[in-house]
This record gives structure tokens, C-alpha cells and sequence, in this order.
């Protein structure tokens, strides 16, 4: 029942594991704390931190990954009427071989325009 709830309120077609971990970001517990990592250009972000937001969304990818790749224009059209909605959205890319001019190779190879995340320390998945 979840699933098909979730499936029709993101209007996705994402598999139920993805919709799992786009909901999951969702319901970030309270005591997290400040979580603070980097994006692709080194700039510090707090993304559980959305003040005047209705939340955010952190997706879990590796550049190698082919479901990630392929659901790519997917993740781009979510981001996109979510973010109108007042969601944030985040490429997390937890592994720690993965560096930012990879990142930043794999964002604009697949034109995510959503803001890129490094979490080598696993600060985020953590969560």
C-alpha cells in the first residue's frame, strides 16, 4: 500500500528500493544535528537544514551506477516540480574513491542541474 501511495504522490516510476530512499530522506530524524558536507566545488552545505522549505531529498548515487544513469531524465523531472513545490533535492555521492572533478564530470555528463554532494565520512547515509 505504500508503495502504490508513494508511487501516485511523487507520479514516478521509480522502483519501489529508489522510492524507498527518496521517502526515507525525506523523514530525516530530529536529533541528526548538523550534518555539514561539501559539494563538487568544496563549498560547505547543511542539506537537513532547510529553513523556509518543505523539505529536502538526498539521492544516493555513484557515476558508475546504471540505475542512477538511467533514470536520470526521471530524477531531473521529480527535482524540477518538487523544487517548485518548496523541496530541495541533492546528489549525494557517499563513496569515498569518488572524487569532486568525478562529480562534477557525471553532473554535467547527465545534466542533473540538482546540486552535487561529497560524503566520503558517510555523514549523510548515517543519517
Amino acid at each position: 500500500m505504500t508503495r502504490a501511495i508513494g508511487r501516485k504522490m511523487l507520479g514516478s516510476r521509480l522502483p519501489g528500493g529508489a522510492l524507498c530512499c527518496l521517502l526515507a530522506a525525506l523523514c530525516a530524524p530530529a536529533h541528526a544535528g548538523r550534518i555539514i558536507v561539501r559539494d563538487a566545488g568544496g563549498r560547505p552545505v547543511a542539506p537537513l537544514e532547510a529553513p523556509g522549505k518543505r523539505g529536502a531529498v538526498l539521492l544516493f548515487v555513484t557515476p558508475d551506477c546504471p540505475i542512477a544513469n538511467a533514470y536520470a531524465p526521471e530524477i531531473k523531472r521529480i527535482a524540477r516540480a518538487y523544487g517548485q513545490k518548496g523541496v530541495d533535492f541533492y546528489l549525494v555521492y557517499a563513496d569515498p574513491s569518488v572524487g569532486a572533478a568525478a562529480v562534477r564530470q557525471h553532473v554535467r555528463a547527465y545534466g542533473f542541474g540538482i546540486l552535487a554532494l561529497l560524503d566520503p565520512g558517510h555523514r549523510l547515509v548515517q543519517v
